[in-house]
């Protein structure tokens, strides 16, 4: 717990030294607290979206044979054509979520 340099008001401190509340007076305090609930759940949900862009065992699992492609293949001497549905590879579902996490700012880790 520290103080803060303004007013003098107790202030919780992030492990790497960011203040998580802003200097509050007693008309503050109930903003505050709904304030740091809310960075909580916005974290919360950050983790849980880089979890899930994040190749591992458990995304894996998760996405393994959930998505298919059709194939177009033609049948040799007929001319006929058939369809197929393929399963998507992992190394393709790799790529599509190091694109989703390059487009939305992450760097790969």
């Amino acid at each position: 717990m520290g103080k803060c340099k303004t007013c003098g008001a107790p202030v919780n401190l992030a492990p790497d030294g960011d203040p998580r509340y802003l200097a509050m007076n007693k008309n503050q305090s109930g903003q505050l607290s709904w304030s740091v609930a809310r960075i909580a759940e916005l974290e919360a949900e950050r983790d849980r979206m880089r979890e899930a862009l994040t190749p591992s065992a458990d995304t894996k699992a998760a996405y393994m044979s959930e998505f298919e492609m059709a194939v177009v293949m033609s049948i040799p001497g007929t001319g006929e054509t058939d369809y197929r549905r393929v399963t998507v590879p992992w190394t393709t579902i790799k790529e599509i979520m190091a694109a989703i996490s390059a487009r939305a700012g992450e760097t790969e880790k």
